[in-house]
């Protein structure tokens, strides 16, 4: 049967349209020409190579933190780990805090004791054991058998008691420019220096004080000899003590004072002391190991 007119034009459209899309494909076996780029696609699509593996990297870390922050126990950690660090953070701040609280509070209520005076006292001197033979009457009017008594008073200026509190005192013999100790007295009343005195534990309360002594008797006629300037009289005391608030720190007051006498006569006796050497001191400020001793004065 004789194909129709209608047919054979589909066929020809039909036939022309497969050869244009053959010709419009480019051909996989031609080689580009000079100054033409290859069509590779692998330089194109960025899916090859060593640098865009590392590219891809952060891709990678970025797209798992995505996955992990959708995910509750992410977020249960990292808050954990937060409120852990404040709490660290709180507590170190709220621990510096209180130690400098508590340290200004033991500042302020611990025991301290410092050396508030020489104390002066005129009376009758006591027999001093080394005299010998019969008691004579001293030559001035009104002084028989008297002279003035040297104590050395500690205040504790705190408002806590001290605990395990030592004090010794020690009033040394006067000494002249030369070094020479002042003469003793053949005849009553002697006078009598202690410059070797033991320990004494004592207790001291809050704001109290308390005289300790007499470390030495003076004779009118030493008074008059130290008045003059001839000789040089050194007393010298030590104080070591803890506190109830702190009971672990050992503190120490020290003080060496020269006596001056200003009038010798005994109804009418002044004298005044002054810091003098090295060992007028509390707690670091002292040096290591130091005695009354070593105020003495042999250095004239």
């Amino acid at each position: 049967m004789p194909r129709s007119r209608g047919t054979r034009r589909r066929q020809l459209n039909r036939a022309a349209l497969e050869a244009k899309n053959m010709t419009s494909q480019p051909d996989a076996t031609k080689k580009p020409s000079q100054g033409e780029p290859a069509n590779d696609h692998r330089k194109h699509d960025g899916t090859s190579g060593y640098g865009q593996r590392l590219k891809n990297v952060p891709k990678r870390m970025f797209s798992a933190l995505i996955e992990a922050s959708g995910n509750a126990n992410f977020w249960l950690v990292l808050g954990t780990w937060a409120l852990a660090f404040v709490a660290y953070w709180t507590l170190s701040s709220a621990n510096t805090a209180s130690e400098k609280q508590l340290n200004i509070l033991r500042n302020q209520t611990r025991a301290f004791v410092y050396f508030d005076r020489i104390e002066f006292q005129v009376g009758n001197i006591t027999p001093s054991d080394k005299v010998t033979g019969p008691i004579a009457v001293y030559n001035l009017p009104g002084n028989l058998g008297r002279g003035v008594a040297v104590s050395v008073v500690f205040t504790n200026g705190g408002t806590t008691q001290t605990k395990d509190a030592r004090v010794r005192v020690a009033c040394f013999r006067p000494r002249d420019l030369g070094g020479n100790f002042i003469p003793e007295s053949n005849t009553p009343p002697t006078s009598t220096y202690n410059s070797d005195t033991p320990d004494e534990p004592t207790v001291l309360g809050p704001k109290q004080s308390k005289t300790f002594g007499p470390c030495a008797q003076i004779t009118q006629s030493d008074l008059v000899d130290i008045g003059s300037g001839a000789f040089r009289f050194i007393v010298a005391a030590e104080i070591d003590y803890r506190d109830v608030a702190d009971p672990k720190t050992l503190h120490k007051t020290f003080a060496e004072q020269r006596i001056t006498i200003i009038n010798a006569n005994l109804d009418h006796f002044a004298a005044r002391f002054a810091d003098t050497g090295k060992l007028n001191c509390a707690d670091e400020e002292c040096p290591e190991n130091a005695t009354p001793e070593d105020a003495a004065p042999t250095d004239l």
